[in-house]
């Protein structure tokens, strides 16, 4: 593969990202590496069944982390049910060591609450984060990194700490180089690098 360089997509044939994949969907290809999760969207139809494939699948020498999952305000049904979904792979990532990514939708206080809670030691993704630069501080302090993608808020990752700062392509088709780019102009390689030391992984065979 490429260098490692896109800390969450869902295009499957990407090279250089980290593709997110469901315990359902999950199929395994050669020179790309994954994450594994069960989306809190899906938290009301997730089923033991599928709990058990995650942990399974979790063990996957191309699995790298585990997500994405975590809380949305707006969808996926009863928060007490998805936080029970959240702490399912909170608890998976810290018993295999592979770093959470991490779905958040007006949950921060929830999601913050949970990590000293749980006494979570593993890196943890905020993913696609839009929020303000106060918010940031907050989940920087808590040791969470930021993932900024093709939609952010002008200013706020140059308000995040440099080694805290990673990029990724979700669902765009903006090139991860682009987005490097805005993210971080001075410094277009700095999310890469950050992301390959969360994750110094570089090659499957």
């Amino acid at each position: 593969m490429n260098i490692l360089s896109d800390s969450h997509t869902h295009c499957a044939e990407s090279l250089n990202g980290i593709i997110a994949l469901e315990p359902r969907e999950a199929r395994f290809m050669p020179g790309k590496v994954y994450s594994i999760g069960i989306h809190p969207w899906k938290s009301l139809e997730a089923t033991e069944e599928d709990l058990m494939a995650l942990d399974e699948l979790a063990v996957h020498p191309q699995v790298l982390a585990i997500g994405e999952t975590g809380l949305d305000r707006l969808r996926g049904g009863d928060l007490n049910l998805q936080t029970a979904l959240f702490k399912h792979h909170i608890l998976l990532s810290e018993s295999i060591n592979k770093p959470l990514i991490i779905h958040n939708v007006r949950c921060v206080p929830e999601l913050i609450s949970l990590r000293k809670k749980l006494k979570a030691t593993q890196p943890w993704i905020f993913h696609g984060y839009r929020g303000n630069a106060e918010t940031a501080k907050q989940l920087c302090n808590a040791g969470i990194m930021l993932s900024f993608g093709e939609r952010f808020t002008p200013g706020v990752p140059q308000s995040v700490p440099a080694d805290m700062i990673l990029i990724e392509t979700d669902m765009s088709r903006i090139a991860i180089e682009e987005i490097a780019k805005r993210i971080s102009p001075d410094d277009p390689d700095l999310p890469g690098r950050n992301l390959r030391r969360v994750f110094p992984v570089m090659k499957i065979k």
